[in-house]
Parts: C-alpha cells; structure tokens; sequence
C-alpha cells in the first residue's frame, strides 16, 4: 500500500482490520467480519460441508456464528439458503442450546 502512496495511519488501520483487531468492538472490524461471515454461509457452506468433516462441521457454524454481531445473525437467518444449508445451520445453534 505504501508503493501505491498511501500513509502510514491507512497501512495501520487497515492491517488492524485485516488482523480482525478490536472484533466486537470496533465496527468496521465488525462490519468485515459480518460480510465475511454472511458470505461463507450463502455461498460457500454447502460446498465446504461436502469435504469436511461432519463431527466438526457443527462446531466450525457455531465458531462463525459467535463471530458475528446480533444484527449479521440476524440477516444469516434471512438469506435464501437451501434448505439442507439452513437445516445444518439450525442444527449446529440447537447444539448450542441444549
């Protein structure tokens, strides 16, 4: 970034946010985890649940799932996700609750 002449405090702040320093309470941190989180659950899980393992799948959600401000939970439940995607996904929180 500094050879395409940005400043130091832009190459600080976005290592910070690339290194998720402050997650839950900066909000642009929290704001990039979100989108990254939200993306991994539309558009990567399925294929992601076909070559892991499934004793660890669940606990890898409820990882992303902490991760993830209230609001982000919020628009994962409502995506338009296929159903075994939203089933995995609720199957892994009530793991969580019981």
């Amino acid at each position: 970034m500094r050879d395409a002449g940005y400043g130091d405090e832009t190459v600080r702040r976005v290592r910070s946010l690339l290194l998720k320093e402050g997650l839950g309470r900066d909000p642009e941190t929290q704001t990039l985890e979100d989108a990254a989180c939200l993306v991994f659950l539309e558009d990567e899980l399925g294929a992601f649940a076909k070559k892991t393992d499934p004793e660890k799948l669940p606990v890898i959600i409820r990882r992303t799932w902490a991760k993830m401000s209230p609001r982000a939970r919020e628009m994962a439940m409502a995506l338009d996700l296929p159903a075994e995607d939203r089933a995995l996904i609720e199957q892994s929180l009530e793991q969580t609750s019981s």
